[in-house]
């Protein structure tokens, strides 16, 4: 970090290239850095948050994962990025237009309902599938009920 009166590093993009890149010469070109060990340590593999993230860094890392052959959750993965990522990536990744979620490799079929997902309304639809998905890449069942804002408490009522 950098104080008001000093520098940021210098850039090493063309005057032309370095009025639309962002501050502090980052660029989209730089390979992300994956902690494939996650899962051993953890018990949770790894996850991709694919907002900041160009699609070069995306497919990247979706290549990478596939010579490597882990399974991967990529979130917040716009349908807009989604459809730029090369086709053979495309057609390896089970994707979720509602929640922008993608999963590579197997989805583990879990034993049981485990967790609840309680939504108010359908405007939280998008974040519940989100969830959902992010707990079945884990491995852990979820039931989902849905619209039971304060509008709707007799809907969660009736499932108790």
């Amino acid at each position: 970090m950098t104080s008001s009166n000093q520098q940021a590093p210098a850039s090493s993009l063309a005057p032309a290239e370095a009025s639309s890149a962002p501050a502090y010469g980052w660029s989209e070109s730089i390979p992300a850095l994956m902690d494939w060990e996650r899962e051993t340590r953890t018990g949770l593999p790894e996850a991709v948050y694919c907002t900041s993230k160009s699609v070069k860094q995306i497919a990247g890392i979706v290549l990478q994962a596939q010579s490597l052959e882990r399974r991967l959750l990529l979130t917040r993965l716009s349908e807009e990025k989604w459809a730029s990522l090369p086709d053979v990536q495309r057609a390896s990744l089970d994707y979720s237009m509602l929640s922008q979620t993608a999963i590579l490799g197997p989805i583990r079929s879990p034993v049981r309902e485990e967790v609840g997902i309680i939504a108010a309304g359908i405007a939280d639809m998008p974040f519940a599938e989100e969830a959902a998905r992010t707990l079945a890449f884990c491995g852990v069942g979820s039931a989902y009920i849905a619209d039971v804002g304060v509008a709707g408490l007799w809907r969660l009522m009736e499932r108790l």
